[in-house]
This record gives C-alpha cells, structure tokens and sequence, in this order.
C-alpha cells in the first residue's frame, strides 16, 4: 500500500550506500513522530482494555467461586441438603486430623451426612480469602459456632457445570 505526503515533497537521495529520504520544511520527520506516537498509544491502549478484560473476568470468576462457597455455608447453616451439595463434586475429598489420624472421607459421603432438616443452627460464617488461577480456586472459609471456629480451606475446579469444591481440609480451634 502506497503512502502519500500531501503538501510535501519527497525527494530520495543516495549518499554512499545509505538510502536517505528528504522532505521540505522537515514535515516528514514531524509525521513520522505522529505516526509513531499513534502507534504507540493504540498499543497502550489495547493492552488496557485487555487488562480490563482480564481484571472483569477474574473478579466474575471470584463472584462464582464466592457463591458456591455460599451454597456450601448456607445450606449447612439452615438444614438445607440440596443447597449444601450443590457446592460440592462427589467425587472429592475431605480430609482432617482426629487425634494424631488422618481421616479422610468422599465428599459424597459428607453430602449424605447432611440432613434436610430446616433447622438453622447457631453458628456465623463467613469467606476470608479467595484465590483464582484459571480453572483452580482455593477458599478459605470460617464457621464460628457459640464455643469453637472451623476453619475450612476448600479446592475447587471449575468443571463443565461451574465452579465445585473438589477438597476439603479444615481444622476445629476452641474458643479461649
């Protein structure tokens, strides 16, 4: 594609063996300077809107982890069983220490302990970080109840039906 100079004129001259390009009233050194800052901030530019995109996209991805995080303590703190598992893969894993033992026990195993009672307990919850590489999460999760915290730190990986919890490790703390 051709290139036009309006207003200039263009004469080439050899020097040597170096092809230099001349131009009246030095406008072709003011238009490359031009042409090179647009070219400059359209770069900036795109690689803003990138990262905007990026920054949208990871904060949706932490909302979803968020709110299956939220089926998780929800359903446990008000009796509801299909809520609850709704959080969870069966296929996973939930892990502890009882007196020195590693217990380890299928996440379907923990759905099926959860009852559909109705019956809220007493107990807070609350989401203390969350941390999103791709399609792996980790959450850390607190439940205080009248005399003790659980701490629970969950996996999760974002499978063909979203975000799921894949892990579960968690520590019981007894309030002083």
């Amino acid at each position: 594609m051709a290139t036009s100079f309006p207003l200039m004129n263009i004469s080439q001259k050899y020097n040597h063996s170096y092809n230099i390009i001349t131009c009246s009233s030095g406008k072709l050194l003011s238009f490359i300077k031009l042409y090179t800052m647009r070219k400059i901030f359209l770069v900036c530019l795109g690689c803003a809107i990138f990262s905007l995109v990026q920054a949208q996209t990871k904060e949706q991805e932490i909302e979803a982890v968020k709110k299956v995080c939220s089926y998780y303590m929800d359903g446990g703190t008000n009796g509801d069983s299909v809520l609850f598992s709704k959080a969870f893969s069966p296929t996973g894993q939930m892990q502890y220490m009882r007196n020195d033992t590693l217990v380890i026990i299928s996440l379907k195993d923990f759905m099926a302990r959860m009852k559909n009672t109705g019956t809220k307990q007493n107990r807070k919850t609350s989401i203390e970080s969350i941390q999103v590489f791709g399609n792996a999460a980790t959450a850390k999760l607190t439940i205080e109840y009248p005399t003790f915290y659980f701490h629970d730190i969950m996996g999760l990986l974002k499978t063909k039906d979203g975000w799921k919890i894949v892990s579960k490790i968690f520590y019981r703390e007894e309030k002083k």
